[in-house]
């Protein structure tokens, strides 16, 4: 069953921030429906993202899988790259230490995103 990609933000021994791909195994239970990926959970909230919402470089306070329901926005690493996301597209963030990652909005409206919190 074709599968999705997650973007992971992820922090080396040295603290630089960079980007992963990560497909989740899913299993065909029955025709037209794959599962998996399921995981324990601290907790799920929302995050509404101002118009012009940009942040400084900074570590995730906790490791969290975050899904775009609105707006678009853009996550950029240590090393300058830099990837968009749109409603859908879904992030793990879990740079806890180090230089960590800015995100701002892309486009003129607000950013809305359901995250997820990861327990450890």
């Amino acid at each position: 069953m074709p599968s999705f990609t997650v973007v992971r933000v992820v922090a080396g021994d040295d603290g630089q921030s960079r980007f992963e791909d990560a497909a989740p195994p899913l299993d065909e239970v029955r025709p037209g429906l794959g599962v998996g990926g399921v995981e324990a959970a601290a907790g799920v909230g929302f995050r509404r993202f101002a118009p012009g919402f940009a942040s400084d470089f900074h570590p995730t306070a906790l490791r969290e899988l975050a899904v775009v329901l609105s707006g678009s926005a853009e996550y950029e690493v240590a090393s300058g790259e830099r990837r968009t996301l749109h409603p859908g597209d879904a992030i793990r963030l879990e740079d806890t230490h180090g230089v960590g990652h800015r995100s701002r909005n892309r486009g003129e409206g607000e950013r809305v995103m359901l995250v997820v919190a990861l327990p450890g």
